[in-house]
This record gives C-alpha cells, sequence and structure tokens, in this order.
C-alpha cells in the first residue's frame, strides 16, 4: 500500500446518503437477530394409547393376587412422526410385586418398550401406581370330573370312560379354593371316535358348573379315555306284496337282494326292530317276473342303514293247473339243522302259503307243514334261505324267504356239546318244495 500526504482539513461535514443509512440499518439488525435469537425445539405431539394388560409377577411364598387392575393406559410424547408409529404392542406394562406380604399395596407401573420403538419418545404410564391386594394362598384336593359334550358318531356309544389323574390340587384365596367342587375335564364326543384318548385342559368349578375365576390347578390338563362301542343290529328284510298278477298268472317266489340290511342307531331303539317292511311292490295285471329297487326306510330312532337300497324280486309264472286253491299258516316254526345247541334263527316263525287242490287243503293240517333253514358252514349273522317241506301234491312259499342265524359264543358251545351230543332231526316223508 502507498502512503502519501494527508489532505488538509477543509472544515466541511461529510455528505451521508440517506438510502444508504437506511440499508445499513437494516443489516445491523438482522445480523444482530441472527447472533442473538435461541433455536426453538422441534415439535412435540402426544397421544394416548388405551387398555394396555397389565402383567406381574408374585414369587412371595403363599401369597396370590386377588384385586389388581387388568389394564392401564401409556401416554406417549414426542415427535409427531414417531408418535404416530407405535402401537400397543410395543409396550409391556408390569407391576413388582416380590416379597410384599398379604395386604394392601400401592405399586408402581413399569413400561417396558421393545427395539422399535425410538429412544426420543417418552412413555408414562396412567396411572402411574396401582393399587393391589395379596392374600394368603390356601390349597386342597379336588376330584376331577369328565364332561361330555355332544353327540357319538353314528352307531357309536361310550361304553367305558376314564380320566388321569382322579385328583388334583386346587390353589388359590380361601374363599375361591371353597367354592371349588371338581376340576372339570370337557371332551367332545363328536371327535370323540377320532381320538378316544386325549390330553384336555382342566377347569375349576363350583357346584353349578361355573368357572371358578382365581384358582390354579395342577397338574392344570387330564389324559380323558373313551372306549366307543359301535351299535348297530342286522334285521331281514319283509317284503310285501299288492295288488294280484294277470288272469292265468300267479306269484311262485318273493325276495330283497340283499335278504337282510344293518341298522345304526340307539342300542334301546334298535332292540325293538326285528325286521324291516319294504314298500309294498305292486304286481296288478302282471304277467312275467317283476324287479324293483325301493329305498329302505328308516325306523324311528335308527341313524343310519346298509344298504340304503335294495332291490325287490317278485317271480310271476303262468298257473300250473286250473281249480287250484291257497291256504295260508301263520306261524309255522323254522326248524334249524346242521347247527350247534344254543343256535336260533331270526324270525324263529314265518308264514307259509300253501297251494294245491281244494279237497287236499282243506284237509292239510299244520302238523303236517315242516320249514327248514340249514345252517351247515354259516356263520353268525348269515343269511339262511328257507325251505318248506308239505304233503305231496302242494306247493308252499314261506314268508319270509330267509332268515338270520345267531349262533352263540363259542365257550357256549363247547359246554353243550360237552353236556350232550346232537340228536338228528327226523323229519316226515314229505315233498321238499324251494321256493
Amino acid at each position: 500500500m502507498k502512503s502519501g500526504p494527508i489532505p488538509p482539513a477543509t472544515g466541511k461535514r461529510p455528505v451521508v446518503h440517506i438510502g444508504t443509512a437506511v440499508a445499513a440499518t437494516v443489516l445491523a439488525i438482522v445480523l444482530w437477530a441472527a447472533v442473538s435469537v435461541v433455536p426453538t425445539s422441534a415439535q412435540t405431539a402426544t397421544r394416548t394409547l388405551r387398555g394396555i394388560p397389565l402383567s406381574y409377577d408374585v414369587q412371595t411364598t403363599g401369597s396370590i393376587v386377588t384385586q389388581i387392575p387388568n389394564t392401564v393406559d401409556l401416554v406417549i410424547s414426542g415427535p409427531p412422526a414417531s408418535v404416530r408409529q407405535v402401537e400397543p404392542g410395543n409396550f409391556t406394562a408390569y407391576v413388582q410385586l416380590n416379597g410384599l406380604s398379604p395386604g394392601t399395596h400401592w405399586v408402581s407401573v413399569h413400561v417396558i418398550s421393545d427395539q422399535s420403538v425410538p429412544p426420543q419418545l417418552r412413555v408414562t404410564p396412567q396411572p402411574q401406581q396401582v393399587q393391589v391386594t395379596l392374600q394368603r394362598a390356601v390349597s386342597r384336593q379336588v376330584p376331577v370330573r369328565l364332561s361330555l359334550r355332544g353327540k357319538e358318531a353314528d352307531g357309536m356309544q361310550v361304553v367305558q370312560q376314564s380320566v388321569s389323574p382322579p385328583q388334583v390340587t386346587a390353589t388359590g384365596s380361601a374363599n375361591d379354593v371353597q367354592r371349588v367342587v371338581a376340576a372339570l375335564a370337557t371332551v367332545d364326543l363328536g371327535a370323540a371316535a377320532q381320538t378316544p384318548s386325549q390330553t384336555v385342559d382342566l377347569q375349576p368349578v363350583d357346584a353349578a358348573g361355573r368357572v371358578v375365576e382365581g384358582v390354579t390347578l395342577s397338574p392344570a390338563q387330564g389324559e380323558v379315555r373313551l372306549q366307543l362301542k359301535q351299535q348297530y343290529k342286522d334285521v331281514p328284510l319283509d317284503v310285501q306284496i299288492e295288488g294280484t298278477p294277470a288272469d292265468g298268472y300267479e306269484v311262485t317266489g318273493q325276495q330283497s337282494q340283499p335278504a337282510q340290511v344293518r341298522l345304526y342307531g340307539d342300542p334301546q331303539q334298535l332292540a325293538k326292530i326285528d325286521r324291516l317292511v319294504l314298500p309294498p311292490v305292486d304286481i296288478s295285471g302282471q304277467k312275467a317276473t317283476l324287479s324293483k329297487v325301493v329305498t329302505v326306510p328308516l325306523p324311528e330312532g335308527v341313524t343310519r342303514v346298509e344298504p340304503t337300497q335294495v332291490t325287490l324280486e317278485v317271480r310271476i309264472s303262468p298257473t300250473a293247473s286250473a281249480g287250484l286253491s291257497q291256504r295260508s299258516f301263520s306261524g309255522v316254526q323254522v326248524t334249524l339243522q346242521h347247527a350247534p345247541s344254543g343256535a336260533s334263527v331270526t324270525p324263529a316263525q314265518v308264514e307259509l302259503v300253501v297251494k294245491g287242490a281244494s279237497t287236499q287243503l282243506d284237509a292239510l293240517r299244520e302238523s303236517q307243514l315242516t320249514v327248514i333253514a340249514d345252517a351247515s358252514g354259516a356263520a353268525d349273522g348269515d343269511t339262511l334261505q328257507l325251505r318248506a317241506i308239505v304233503p305231496k301234491g302242494l306247493t308252499a312259499i314261506p314268508s319270509p324267504a330267509q332268515v338270520i342265524l345267531h349262533l352263540p359264543a363259542p365257550e357256549t358251545q363247547q359246554a353243550a356239546a360237552q353236556s350232550q351230543q346232537q340228536k338228528p332231526t327226523t323229519l316226515p316223508q314229505q315233498q321238499e318244495v324251494a321256493p
């Protein structure tokens, strides 16, 4: 920088421009504000999360909690974006009750936040303290009771049931434990056929069957075992005919295929059913054998029948000769051949329609009629075809044409064989007629 002489004073005041002075003043104020104002804090939002479950831990020996709030509220404050992103599931509210003696206490509520909660958020429980009541715990043994709900599957019946253990320990306040009469194990019968053995939760119940809250059971589960038996009955089918065939034709036989069906249902109702009558077959004007598929009716108390349909056959043939008549004999006893002692058939008596000359029919006595069921090689429950034996010159048709064989238990057969020998059946010298 070069130096030079200082100009002489002139005695005049320097010229100051008004616009320049104003601009300088404004600039000075802005600079002062920039260095003197404290930065404002970020905007704060508040949000309340309601109904947060309140948990607790009691390790005090011999005490239980009988009164404590179920939930508390949490007040969340902080940056708006952070406040909006949290949910109730991000927090756990609890109280610490360890070391407290029986009685009423005020305890502080603590809150734990998971890792997704921003650290700048402030979480305050409302209320910050809660009142809890502890009582001395009592225990006693109560029986385990089995409760069967619902309905068994078709044809099934519970014949035996058990639950283990037979007793459990109920723990709680003296008043609550005193109300407990049993630990209830509830089983759904609808699923019992697939899972006859299952583990179920036990519930403390009072005399009215209501669950007693505040009581714990040890063990808390029981093992239930059910033995189910399928309830069914095989019954013969009774073919019914209505109407008459065309002139010069007659019914020479009738049967169903199969000859019996299996019924499922209530055992008491099944015991009342010995045979099942099928819907009648109309043979009016028929000149040939008639075959028809019919639906098996479902009797009262029966839930299912197998099969649901059967085929009926009515054999119709030209009349053998003119002047023939027929006569019906009801209650003719079925004679069972080649069967062990104690065996029987269902039905034990049948109806026999005998045809022939009127003079011969008029003189016919029931003692001259024999209906035979041959059990050779047959097993229990098998269907046996009936054969009719009548005097020569006559024909006969038993109705029904089949019966069901019932054999005694093997031990019963052995005892009968040891006590006596089976005697052969002597049949009269008559004409055998197959239906």
